[in-house]
């Protein structure tokens, strides 16, 4: 491999003939006795040339891409080839490109998969509290954490769960429908809320006072 040709000595000049390969051992070329035989070079490109074409997946956190598989094929030295892209859970493959292949056999074609995108709700169990956002845009393989009223996303989004002021009640926040949990799909998340009754106490003075 990495050679441009493949060579071959060929009995007529036409490519016809009995063909031999490079230092193929051969006798009885001709059946008389010092006779002239003329073998023909014959050359042609290598079909056995490596050229590799690398998978990349958009993170799910940034911008950036990470190298997902790496697959390596052999082809005809100076062809054009178009490798097929393949199929990643939760990936938009991109369109198929061409490339030429280099005779040293280095020629790399890359391909990048950008992360489906899926809405996140954020919703609330009744009006005794608030969320903030209430919605987010969130990559294929987010994942997420709760701790206390807060939501936190492995991209950096951070959801607040505040109880609202209500009149007559006491509110608080109690919890979250899920405490963890990686984003496959569209879904949601519920903060849960809790309203309480105020209650007061009235003194009556007997003696009018």
């Amino acid at each position: 491999m990495g050679i441009v040709q493949k060579f071959f000595a060929q009995a007529k000049a036409d490519g016809t003939g009995n063909r031999y390969t490079d230092k193929q051992k051969v006798s009885t070329l001709t059946s008389q006795d010092k006779g002239v035989v003329n073998l023909y070079a014959i050359y042609e490109p290598r079909d056995d040339t490596k050229y590799t074409v690398k998978h990349y997946t958009q993170n799910p956190n940034d911008d950036g891409y990470s190298l997902y598989k790496t697959e390596t094929f052999q082809g005809t030295t100076a062809t054009k080839v178009t490798p097929s892209t393949i199929s990643i859970t939760g990936m938009i493959a991109p369109s198929k490109k061409s490339i030429t292949i280099n005779p040293a056999g280095d020629s790399v074609l890359e391909y990048k998969y950008t992360r489906k995108t899926y809405t996140f709700n954020i919703t609330k169990n009744n009006t005794y509290g608030t969320v903030s956002p209430n919605s987010l845009t969130l990559r294929h393989g987010v994942t997420f954490t709760t701790s206390g009223n807060k939501l936190n996303l492995s991209n950096g989004n951070i959801v607040t769960a505040s109880p609202a002021s209500v009149t007559g009640y006491d509110t608080s926040f109690t919890g979250w429908s899920k405490t963890s949990g990686t984003i496959t799909e569209a879904s949601s998340i519920e903060a849960k809320f809790k309203g309480t009754l105020k209650t007061y106490t009235i003194t009556f003075n007997a003696n009018g006072g």
